[in-house]
């Protein structure tokens, strides 16, 4: 059996969730506010400018409604629905938060509170939402998938099979989650196993270009490059443009030491979404392993610019630093990396960060 070590990178590649129903995050309908007509139009203007993707004039209207009616916990799950659509997620979490002071019994506002935890790290946290969400609400799909990311960030792999095989009880055709269970099995080197969830996911989503780069991976590291190579091809032929899948593909290219191949699959990745953190991350590497380490640096930075919380640019960042003499700012950005790896749970790699952060500084 090949190395994997080259595929964690893809378990925290998983998004937190999908875009869920505005519905189900706990927006509020219009009927709900009939007795009130003054709610009523805000609550009516508030989901056309929602449905319309204007933001900033819905959280404005939301606002109005709270002033209107400041105990209404659907306000505040609207306000923090819109703030996680725009990326501010400790907004969005104080805004959850107020809307489950007022009812604590909706299943979907800790959900929603679950996820802009966890878009912000703190899995810890958004794993204690989630738990609250499935113990309201036992057949909520969304919290169980939720919980099981999150616990799979923090490496419980246990805990995360068990949210899994959950969701499979309660919808045996969720090839998602045949999917995840089949990664945690090859991080955990039960390759066959692995690959028979796999298996089971591409069936049951035969045209789902993640279940198939997925596989493709448990092929790869049983060695049948042919199968690997076949299931790789068909993922970018689904879904040529998903950057996601073209950062595995340059991962699997770097492990089998083609990194020019790697470096084009990063780039590509790095192009069509110039806010993939890990597609920087890629370029970085690859580049510091060609002993280009200003261009690696440079790789890095945007990294961190692109996702100020994922401590694999900071790590790099710091490696390139190092490479390229600046000892201090090395320290600095290492220190950096040890304290979001800490708190997102990934203590192996906190540790590893932690022991070229010693040498580092034993040859000053």
């Amino acid at each position: 059996m090949r190395n994997v070590d080259w595929l964690r990178p893809r378990l925290f590649l998983l998004s937190l969730a999908l875009l869920i129903p505005l519905a189900t995050l706990g927006l509020p309908h219009p009927s709900v506010a009939e007795d009130n007509w003054q709610l009523y139009e805000l609550f009516q203007e508030g989901k056309q400018r929602v449905d319309a993707k204007d933001f900033s004039g819905a959280l404005e209207i939301y606002r109005r409604a709270a002033t209107v009616d400041s105990r209404n916990p659907r306000i505040y799950s609207a306000i923090g629905y819109i703030k996680a659509q725009q990326g501010e997620h400790e907004e969005a979490v104080q805004a959850y938060r107020q809307a489950i002071s007022l009812d604590n019994r909706n299943a979907n506002f800790y959900y929603a509170l679950g996820y802009s935890l966890g878009n912000l790290g703190n899995f810890n946290g958004a794993v204690a939402a989630y738990q609250e969400a499935v113990r309201i609400d036992p057949r909520n799909l969304m919290a169980y998938q939720g919980l099981g990311v999150s616990l799979m960030r923090m490496r419980n792999y246990p805990e995360a099979l068990r949210a899994y095989r959950r969701i499979i009880e309660l919808d045996p055709k969720n090839g998602g989650a045949y999917e995840s269970i089949g990664l945690m099995l090859l991080e955990q080197r039960q390759v066959r196993e692995a690959i028979e969830a796999l298996k089971q996911a591409a069936e049951l989503a035969p045209r789902n270009a993640s279940i198939q780069a997925s596989l493709g991976a448990a092929y790869l590291s049983q060695g049948d490059v042919p199968g690997a190579q076949a299931a790789l091809n068909e993922a970018i032929r689904l879904d040529p443009r998903n950057p996601k899948i073209n950062i595995q593909v340059g991962e699997m290219l770097k492990s089998q030491g083609d990194n020019e191949g790697a470096l084009v699959s990063f780039r590509r990745a790095a192009s069509i979404d110039s806010k993939m953190a890990d597609a920087h991350v890629g370029v970085g590497s690859v580049l510091l392993a060609q002993g280009k380490s200003l261009e690696a640096l440079v790789a890095y930075r945007q990294a961190t610019q692109a996702d100020a919380r994922n401590p694999d640019g900071y790590f790099g960042l710091g490696q390139a630093l190092k490479a390229r003499g600046r000892m201090e700012e090395a320290i600095a950005e290492f220190t950096t990396a040890i304290r979001l790896y800490q708190g997102q749970g990934r203590m192996d790699e906190a540790r590893q960060v932690n022991l070229a952060l010693q040498e580092l500084r034993q040859n000053l």
